[in-house]
């Protein structure tokens, strides 16, 4: 029978990967009489099929969902807000981006503040929050994007920010982009740097129980088990 590689990709969800599948093409070649043992990266069959296959079934894979029951006490906003929030992991995010997601709408909490379909749709931003006339108030962002989605984005919303990450390609990434993006003056630009991102994302888990508290900039994120202090460091903001 066809055997199965298991290649993990994070902490929470694995890619199947059909390795053997020129066995199956040895069975059907030889008029299904038997199985004809092959080696699957000298396989005709294999180099034919692989990408094919396997395309196949990086779409089919689902989201991973998870729950994160929040306690926000935001002191620079006078903010305090305790729910249930479900977050979408995308078969092709990785823990830091997810964690990122959420400790972003953490920061902007508010019982109008939606995650979107995220990696899923082009044409919308990571979490937004519409206005009584739906229009947009808030557009976050997620990464390092291209400044013409910028200032798209600064167009159709009031208020625009982007948390950035990634210490190499970021850093990089803002040099290239940073006096482009001086003119949009609703545009915040914030970068988490790679040793807080991997204290954030060590605390990702199906079903989270996560106290946050903000003042002077400063957020304090605890869970049942560990807690740390995370700040960002601000690349640009609204009024500079």
């Amino acid at each position: 029978m066809p055997e199965l590689l298991y290649i993990n990709y994070s902490a929470d969800y694995s890619i199947v990967v059909i390795f053997y599948i020129s066995y199956l093409a040895s069975f059907i070649e030889s008029g299904c009489s038997g199985y004809r043992r092959a080696s699957p990266l000298n396989s005709v069959h294999y180099r034919s099929f692989k990408f094919l296959h396997f395309g196949k079934l990086f779409m089919a894979l689902k989201a991973t969902i998870l729950k994160a029951t929040v306690n926000v006490a935001d002191m620079d906003r006078q903010v305090f807000l305790d729910t249930v929030l479900t977050v979408a992991q995308h078969p092709s995010e990785t823990e830091q981006r997810m964690m990122l997601r959420l400790l972003a709408w953490i920061c902007h909490a508010d019982e109008r503040l939606i995650f979107t379909k995220g990696l899923s749709a082009d044409d919308e931003p990571e979490i937004w929050r519409h206005n009584d006339h739906n229009g947009i108030e808030l557009w976050v962002e997620m990464g390092l994007p291209d400044e013409k989605r910028l200032r798209k984005a600064c167009h159709q919303s009031k208020q625009v920010v982007l948390y950035a990450y990634n210490d190499r390609a970021g850093r990089v990434w803002w040099q290239q982009n940073k006096e482009k993006l001086s003119g949009h003056k609703n545009l915040t630009v914030l970068f988490l740097d790679d040793v807080q991102l991997k204290q954030l994302a060590s605390m990702s888990a199906r079903n989270m129980q996560l106290q946050a508290t903000i003042q002077d900039g400063i957020i304090w994120l605890s869970d049942n088990q560990t807690n740390f202090e995370l700040q960002f460091e601000p690349w640009q903001t609204v009024g500079e």
